[in-house]
């Protein structure tokens, strides 16, 4: 009898699990534009706009140097 209850218990706790990560509504990230700059007008892209992006990088020798030498190519392109 102990057995059958705890399998019973085992079974509904691994139910509930896989309940609980069920994959929810998915909803769409609102973009938070940099304060004071609107969506550029008549621009139908809702990612319009411009951004303050934070990049960290590991203090590494040269990997800082390397990382500002391809943000600034970004920034070029």
């Amino acid at each position: 009898m102990k057995k059958k209850l705890f399998a019973l218990l085992l079974s509904l706790s691994l139910l509930f699990s896989l309940a609980a990560c069920a994959p929810k509504e998915e909803s769409k990230p609102t973009p938070t534009p940099v304060q004071g700059e609107e969506n550029q007008p008549g621009s139908d892209n809702p990612l319009a706009g411009t951004y303050d992006i934070t990049v960290w990088v590991s203090e590494i020798a040269g990997v800082t140097d390397l990382t500002q030498q391809q943000i600034n190519a970004f920034m070029e392109a």
